[in-house]
């Protein structure tokens, strides 16, 4: 049985390798990491990718988890984080040394749960150093006793001036005057104020808006199933979200969906790149990685992927190795129809 390897994401930083077609032998065992793109395509240690396969991960008993047809293998941010962040860019190889051998195979990431690095949103963060408690303030001072009050004599000189009884009823009336005054105003006034009152509408308060990636995982988390997911694609993909586009077709890609496939190329191709704009997540274009896509493509029966990947090969020039390589992709699309690639084809002339 071919070995076949998935690294399924768990907790931030942590995820299991299940390795699919592998005897679950005791003894000493290791494996190494590489990714497509280069210069630095092998895993190495404290995260960083390197030049030389001189590396390997050491695989203790206890790591280790017995399956029906393989073996489970816990990893932990020393792998995780450096796939997770090259994820959108690159395709992954796993070897795997057993005492019986060595095997390797290309590592299918699903798309549920998603791979997060340590670092990710609700990950355990390192505390901060707790502050020197600030001194007690100072005592307040006691406030001064305020000052007596005079004490009020009358004046035996004056006797109390009288007011005339006339002069209080005026004022009594002048008093009452208002009162009514205000009475009929707030009368006047009360159904303006209370009807403006009711109609000024209340302000519904605002949703909170979803990260992106809060976004793909709540549309995961229904479960859809293909067809679901190759439309979410091609929505967002036409909307230029292409963090979204490529959460969908990279597992719908490495499923065998010649659509998602073309789609995932289209995100690398340095001739015509998708939402040339905008670009493709985390990374700049690469040859090497559209070529992987287009490829799964063309075994899909993608026509329109023998010729782009036809195009893109044939565009350095003549004397570039993989011209005739390109010549021949472009020959195959247009005996099948493909108009562009025979426009070509006559383009590039004899």
């Amino acid at each position: 049985m071919a070995l076949r390897a998935e690294l399924i994401g768990q907790d931030p930083g942590r995820a299991q390798l299940r390795l699919h077609g592998l005897a679950a032998e005791a003894g000493s065992l290791r494996l190494q990491i590489r990714r497509n793109q280069g210069p630095d395509t092998y895993l190495g240690g404290e995260g960083r990718w390197q030049s030389s396969p001189d590396f390997w991960f050491p695989v203790s008993a206890s790591s280790r988890t017995p399956t029906a047809d393989g073996l489970d293998i816990a990893v932990g941010p020393e792998i995780v984080d450096p796939i997770a962040a090259a994820l959108a860019g690159n395709a992954f190889q796993v070897t795997i040394e057993t005492p019986a051998g060595v095997a390797s195979a290309t590592i299918i990431i699903p798309q549920q749960p998603i791979l997060l690095a340590s670092g990710a949103a609700g990950a355990p963060q390192r505390r901060a150093a707790e502050p020197e408690p600030a001194p007690p303030p100072p005592p307040t001072p006691e406030p001064a006793p305020p000052p007596s009050r005079p004490t009020l004599t009358a004046d035996p000189d004056r006797a109390p001036i009288e007011r005339s009884s006339g002069s209080r009823f005026g004022l009594i009336v002048v008093i009452l005057i208002l009162v009514l005054a205000l009475a009929v105003a707030g009368w006047f006034f009360r159904d303006k104020l209370l009807g403006a009152t009711e109609e000024a509408p209340q302000p519904a308060p605002a949703a909170p808006a979803q990260s992106e990636l809060e976004q793909i995982k709540t549309f995961l988390a229904a479960n859809p199933n293909a067809p679901e997911r190759l439309a979410k694609a091609r929505e967002t993909l036409a909307a230029c979200q292409l963090n979204w586009a490529s959460v969908l077709y990279r597992d719908l890609g490495q499923a065998g969906d010649a659509e998602a496939a073309l789609a995932m190329g289209r995100f690398y191709d340095p001739v015509d790149p998708v939402c040339p704009e905008v670009g493709a997540p985390n990374r700049t274009v690469s040859s090497d990685t559209a070529a992987f896509w287009y490829r799964k493509a063309i075994d899909g029966k993608s026509v329109e992927a023998m010729r782009r990947l036809g195009a893109m090969l044939v565009a350095p020039g003549k004397d570039t190795p993989k011209y005739q390589e390109g010549i021949d992709l472009l020959k195959q699309a247009a005996q099948q129809g493909d108009a562009d690639a025979a426009a070509k084809l006559k383009e590039l002339g004899p």
